[in-house]
């Protein structure tokens, strides 16, 4: 383990660090815990805890158009058009396709909450189309929608109150 030799007033924390870190011998996961693994010493005691950290999202991370990935962890099936959903923050607008229907709404955040979203007042065109499954799945999806984080590759998670990942969006 090596760092810079810069100088700061209190030194006791990257010390404390350094001295942990030079004592790792192993690690492993940590029960309950998915996105954390515990750095052990040689006679198996945990010694450091490391938790993957997440970028703080803001309402901006969104504006643009994302094709709907997945919804409940499943890829979506055939419709009529690839299913979108853009967000326009300036003007607190959402506005899409369910995969045969045009949808549109109204953009509102949570006051205080930088990741909350509530897609209110959505609506959608009344056209029919040969296969209404993805349709009706996009729609129930995004009326359940209130929270949202950036995941690795550049993809955004839109999730439920529970913080159950509901739909996965990939930058257009």
């Amino acid at each position: 383990i090596a760092g810079t030799r810069m100088a700061c007033p209190d030194m006791s924390t990257e010390q404390s660090i350094l001295t942990a870190l030079s004592e790792v011998k192993s690690y492993k996961t940590v029960a309950g815990k998915e996105l954390s693994i515990a750095l052990c010493n040689s006679k198996g005691k945990e010694i450091m805890l490391l938790e993957k950290g997440t970028q703080t999202a803001t309402l901006d991370m969104l504006n643009g158009e994302w094709n709907i990935e997945t919804i409940n962890g499943k890829a979506l099936g055939q419709s009529e058009k690839v299913p979108y959903i853009g967000f326009n923050v300036a003007e607190k607008r959402v506005y899409g396709n369910a995969g045969c229907n045009s949808i549109s709404g109204m953009l509102q955040q949570e006051e205080g909450v930088s990741n909350s979203i509530n897609l209110d007042k959505l609506a959608a065109t009344m056209m029919m189309c040969a296969n209404m499954e993805v349709e009706q799945q996009v729609l129930a999806a995004l009326n359940i929608i209130k929270t949202f984080n950036s995941l690795p590759d550049g993809k955004m998670g839109l999730y439920d109150v529970d913080g159950n990942l509901v739909v996965t969006l990939v930058k257009k």
